[in-house]
């Protein structure tokens, strides 16, 4: 088993929602019904983080293009990021609310939050991973194959991830039908300031573990899929995000996505098949 994942066997499970149907077509859920998946697979204990995005960058040549893929800033909704390598200083993190209002720090510097009152400073290393589209990711999975560190490695399909985000009895969120404001990092975990709101490390929120034990399969980032039906296009994200509110952290929720869309919010969780033979 390689470090950091999981296996998930194959088995059945409820998929879906039981929300009126109004509210399930508001949220792409369909109706809640079981769904058997054949295959047994690997999936990332946490989303991919940005420690994990620069041991790739550092195997890489320096001119690269995947190495400048996070130096300018692509704003959203949530603001943006960027990731940039000084020629003597390493490299440097920033997490922009505005164009005007950001925050940087450097290799082996913590990030600090200054109007949280806890969990004000992280690693931002180990942050999830954001501003990498799917199609950049291609390259990624495609050295984690190279390199041996996960054979076979991929975007999850969204099936997989609902499967190991709530387990086989349908229940809401990965750890029961309600999530608290600190189960998970969601809008509400510091209070909905805006001067608040970002990434918390991976693992920072123990009470939403999956029934498989993955971490932040609820909150924190929302996370690029495979999409299984040509409906929803080539992506869809799972599992909401730190800019959003409980509602769309439920793990049946889905949000149709771009390919090629880079946004501070939205990172990603690696899958691989695999058999136990």
């Amino acid at each position: 088993m390689p470090d950091g994942y999981v296996y998930i066997p194959q088995g059945c499970f409820l998929l879906g929602g039981t929300e009126p149907e109004e509210v399930r077509q508001f949220t792409y859920r369909p109706p809640i019904h079981q769904s058997c998946l054949n295959e047994g697979y690997l999936i990332g204990r946490h989303e991919v983080t940005f420690g994990d995005w620069l041991t790739y960058l550092e195997d890489l040549p320096p001119d690269a293009p995947a190495r400048r893929i996070l130096e300018q800033p692509r704003f959203g909704d949530g603001g943006a990021v960027t990731l940039r390598k000084h020629p003597t200083a390493g490299w440097t993190f920033t997490f922009y609310r505005s164009r005007d209002e950001f925050r940087s720090a450097k290799e082996g510097d913590d990030f600090v939050y200054t109007a949280r009152t806890r969990r004000n400073t992280a690693d931002w290393r180990r942050f999830p991973l954001s501003g990498v589209s799917a199609m950049d990711l291609e390259h990624y999975f495609y050295w984690l194959d190279r390199t041996k560190r996960l054979p076979g490695a991929r975007l999850c399909a969204q099936h997989e991830w609902e499967y190991a985000a709530r387990g086989a009895d349908g229940r809401r969120y990965p750890h029961g039908d309600k999530l608290e404001p600190d189960d998970a990092n969601i809008d509400a975990t510091y209070g909905r300031l805006p001067t608040a709101y970002g990434p918390d490390m991976v693992g920072s929120h123990p009470v939403s573990v999956s029934p498989f034990g993955l971490e932040d399969m609820a909150g924190n980032a929302y996370e690029i899929t495979r999409s299984v039906t040509l409906d929803f296009g080539r992506v869809v994200y799972r599992g909401g995000a730190w800019y959003y509110d409980a509602f769309l952290a439920a793990s049946a929720d889905l949000s149709p996505g771009d390919p090629t869309a880079r946004d501070v919010k939205i990172g990603v969780r690696v899958c691989a098949s695999f058999s136990p033979q």
